[in-house]
């Protein structure tokens, strides 16, 4: 699995498009490195 694409992480997909339809206000990370 690729950081760089995010096409088969369903989940990771549906957290952003809630974030589009304004169902989720902020979206928190721990941390962008590996």
């Amino acid at each position: 699995m690729s950081g760089t694409s995010t096409k088969n992480r369903k989940k990771f997909n549906v957290m952003i498009e809630a974030s589009r339809r304004g169902e989720i206000d902020l979206i928190l990370t721990k941390s962008i490195s590996r």
